[in-house]
């Protein structure tokens, strides 16, 4: 019985694994300075949703590729990425909004690359972020 336990529980390593590498190394937890706790507390904890959220949207794209895009992602984010990439969000798969966030990251996308890291696709994610609050604040204005 313990051992049938120990590798169930050890086949859900490798996700806790990658989870903890999104954290470090895609958000870069450990590298943020700041003068209390309760802050670093308060920037770790929106990180770890969204580390979980990128690692989510991976996964999926991994293992369900032909999935819609605004089935996992925020419809805004989606239509944004279009945008950018100057294609249509309709009929968006969640593997394509994977290769075009890494795309917006740095990720070259040749056949050799493989998919975009953890560091790639924060790089995407804040870049997305930046443009998400410009636009926001863009049609404040106007509007």
């Amino acid at each position: 019985f313990r051992r049938v336990l120990f590798r169930s529980h050890y086949k859900k390593r490798w996700s806790v694994e990658e989870y903890h590498k999104a954290l470090k190394t895609g958000c870069h937890v450990e590298q943020r300075y700041y003068q209390t706790s309760a802050r670093l507390e308060r920037v770790t904890g929106l990180h770890a949703v969204l580390a979980l959220r990128l690692l989510q949207i991976r996964e999926l794209a991994r293992q369900q590729p032909e999935r819609p895009a605004v089935d996992v992602a925020p419809k805004e984010w989606v239509e944004t990425l279009a945008a950018i990439r100057k294609k249509t969000s309709a009929g968006m798969t969640i593997y394509q909004f994977v290769r075009y966030l890494g795309g917006l990251g740095g990720h070259l996308g040749r056949k050799r690359d493989g998919e975009p890291g953890w560091i790639t696709l924060w790089r995407g994610v804040e870049k997305l972020l930046l443009i998400l609050r410009g636009t926001t604040l863009a049609r404040k204005r106007s509007g």
